[in-house]
């Protein structure tokens, strides 16, 4: 197999592309690194656990991935790699606030905020992106939220919750709002909730499957 890269025409000079000319069997072995999409939600939905260690083989190591280690150190987790597996014990949690420079440096920081709701029953988390006028990026998780119980105010950028009730619900996303982060977020709400969730057009990428 010949792999060439061509120079992109006049009108796309920024543009790069590969031209693939086949015809050659292909043979050999290679690693394949753990999906940083799939990552970062389950390293967040280790905060559900309230004993005992969580132990996730393949997790890369990129900034992403060490971000979110951050995070859950921040928030009270026992964290440590062992070769390529990470190695987190959030039994003793030790706060419900996230750290603003964390969730501004990565925006699926946000993903913390459903298992603190679903465990400790209230979360502070600053919105991606702090005070934007207009609608917010993360609307379609606050009203998940407020849907299964959470009570929720939005102040200097961040988003302050209580959840003296947690309860399944059935929420409905618009097609255009079936977002993979909206989605994970109310099946982290869930694994905690009374009773049965139920979503309705939720996202159907792999990291969800």
């Amino acid at each position: 197999m010949t792999q060439k890269l061509m120079p992109a025409p006049k009108s796309e000079k920024s543009r790069a592309r590969f031209l693939i000319e086949g015809g050659t069997r292909l043979q050999g072995e290679i690693a394949v690194s753990g999906s940083k999409n799939s990552s970062l939600p389950i390293l967040a939905a280790a905060l559900l656990a309230s004993s005992g260690q969580c132990v996730l083989h393949n997790v890369p190591r990129i900034s992403d991935t060490e971000l979110m280690c951050q995070m859950l150190e921040s928030l009270g987790a026992s964290v440590h790699r062992e070769n390529d597996a990470v190695v987190i014990d959030a039994s003793n949690l030790s706060t419900h606030v996230a750290p603003d420079g964390l969730v501004r440096a990565m925006r699926a920081s946000f993903y913390v905020a459903a298992p603190l709701l679903a465990r400790l029953h209230k979360a502070e988390v600053p919105l991606p992106g702090g005070c934007v006028l207009g609608p917010r990026p993360v609307n379609y998780h606050i009203d998940a939220f407020t849907a299964m119980g959470a009570e929720i105010q939005i102040e200097h950028g961040a988003m302050i919750a209580t959840a003296p009730r947690w309860e399944g619900a059935k929420i409905y996303l618009e097609p255009k709002n079936s977002s993979v982060g909206t989605t994970v977020n109310i099946m982290m709400s869930a694994c905690l909730a009374k009773g049965t969730t139920t979503i309705e057009n939720a996202a159907r990428e792999p990291e969800v499957l």
